[in-house]
């Protein structure tokens, strides 16, 4: 960012991208309503000058390890979001398809889309505590 941006401003052109790896997001009315995930603590950066190539990071790959060691995922469980990873690599990055190709690098979002969300009225689909 020089001194003539205004605070806040995004850089025209990204480092990379980060790809935080997790379980679909699930909804839930009733008594315990909320939004619930699981993230899968191992994540993907991809330096953005060289995308496509070698240049993919598994970033986090000591906490996974200690999810393993503190019982929060087995090895089997830890194995298979390796697997997801590589998947992720070779499946989408390594091909340079969504959410890498050329279209979403030039992607901005609206102005409207700084626009608050309106929560449900109904109290069963709203998250607690709001």
């Amino acid at each position: 960012m020089t001194a003539n941006e205004p605070a806040g401003a995004v850089p025209s052109a990204a480092e990379g991208a980060y790809m935080n790896l997790e379980l679909p997001h699930v909804r839930l009315a009733g008594e315990q309503a909320g939004v619930f995930s699981r993230d899968l603590v191992l994540d993907i950066w991809v330096d953005a000058e060289h995308v496509g190539t070698e240049d993919i990071w598994l970033k986090d790959e000591d906490e996974l390890a200690a999810s393993v060691e503190q019982g929060r995922f087995t090895p089997a469980q830890a194995a298979a979001v390796r697997s997801l990873a590589d998947h992720a690599a070779e499946g989408f990055i390594r091909d340079g398809a969504w959410p890498l190709d050329e279209d979403w690098a030039n992607w901005t979002p609206s102005a409207s889309m700084d626009a608050p969300v309106r929560l449900p009225a109904d109290p069963a689909t709203r998250p607690r505590g709001l």
